[in-house]
Formats: structure tokens, C-alpha cells, sequence
């Protein structure tokens, strides 16, 4: 039963596309990662705001020296520093290698719905 398993998954390797010329941004990996919880002080006032934070991300995929370049209420900005720190990203790809990101911009927009 193992070999059999063990060759249809060998034989899908034949079917998968070469990567090694793919190039792309770091980007959150939604999967993995649960949207921020909204501030419920906030909330109760039915305040909203957009905040942008920046961060290095790193060939692992995860986040260094972030900060709030854009919001106008705390605990929106903390809140979003938070989750931008904790999250968890697909590192940028170059030729189909991992490599750092400097300067990735995360725009979170706590919006009443």
C-alpha cells in the first residue's frame, strides 16, 4: 500500500511547474493567519479607521522592525502593530528562492460592516 501511495505521489511531481523563475512579493498567508480582532471600545463608539504599518520580512517569512506609518487612533495602531507582528507571511520569491523584503507595506482597514 505504501509503495503504490509512495508512486502516485512521485508521479505528481512530474506534473508540477517549474518555479524556479517565479518572482513575487512577500504577502500575508491568509491561511495561517486570522484577521485582527477589532477594538471593542472602538467598536461600541463605531469608530473605523485605515492603518499602515511597515515591516522588513525576513527569508523565513516572518516580520521585523514594524511600525505605524499611518493612523489616527491608538489602539487601531496597536491593534494593527500587533497582528503585523505576530502574522505570518509567504516570503518574497526572486528565481524561485526566498529572499528578505524590505519595507513590505501591511494596509489594515477596520471598518464597520
Amino acid at each position: 500500500m505504501f509503495c503504490i501511495c509512495l508512486i502516485q505521489c512521485l508521479s505528481l511531481a512530474w506534473y508540477l511547474p517549474d518555479r524556479s523563475h517565479q518572482t513575487r512579493p512577500a504577502s500575508v498567508n491568509h491561511f495561517l493567519t486570522s484577521n485582527p480582532q477589532y477594538p471593542a471600545r472602538l467598536l461600541k463608539q463605531q469608530l473605523e479607521d485605515n492603518v499602515s504599518v511597515h515591516c522588513d520580512i525576513d527569508a523565513e517569512g516572518h516580520a521585523h522592525s514594524c511600525h505605524v506609518t499611518q493612523g489616527h487612533y491608538m489602539e487601531f495602531n496597536q491593534t494593527a502593530l500587533l497582528y503585523a507582528e505576530r502574522d505570518i507571511y509567504h516570503p518574497a520569491l526572486q528565481n524561485g528562492k526566498a529572499v528578505p523584503s524590505p519595507d513590505f507595506r501591511l494596509h489594515i482597514n477596520f471598518i464597520i460592516e
